[in-house]
């Protein structure tokens, strides 16, 4: 599996069984639970198109858990991105927008006096 920061799962045993030192970044593991990657596949949450922790750099269970015992670690959530019901597309102009603006004010009630109300203006009975 492939993430967009450039990492890959890969096995983590070579053919002679030598372990090989897998280096992670704090930064890395921060921006990973940021984007919803899940510290093991079988977490609450854990969804197989963001993936986990685990399978991102190939540990196991254990290594997982002893990595998130660092104190800059402790107590981060994985955040899952929302992803909204609806797009917002903006398909009017400065122009349309001032019309209906202009439009909307000669509605009366809406900034213009009725007719009634001129008159009664021009004789001073109303302010």
């Amino acid at each position: 599996m492939s993430y967009s920061d450039g990492t890959s799962t890969t096995d983590s045993m070579s053919s002679t069984k030598k372990r090989e030192t897998i280096e992670l970044s704090i930064s890395n593991l921060i921006n990973d639970l940021k984007n919803g990657i899940t510290r093991c596949k079988d977490d609450l949450g854990y969804d197989a198109s963001r993936g986990s922790v685990e399978e991102k750099y190939g540990l196991t269970k254990a290594e997982v858990k002893e990595i998130f015992k660092e104190p800059k670690l402790v107590g981060l959530k994985v955040r899952v991105p929302k992803e909204s019901r609806y797009k917002l597309i903006d398909d009017t102009t400065e122009s349309s927008v001032e019309d209906e603006v202009k439009d909307a004010s000669e509605v009366k009630g809406y900034g213009t006096p009725s007719k009634a109300a001129e008159k009664r203006m021009e004789k001073g009975d109303l302010a």
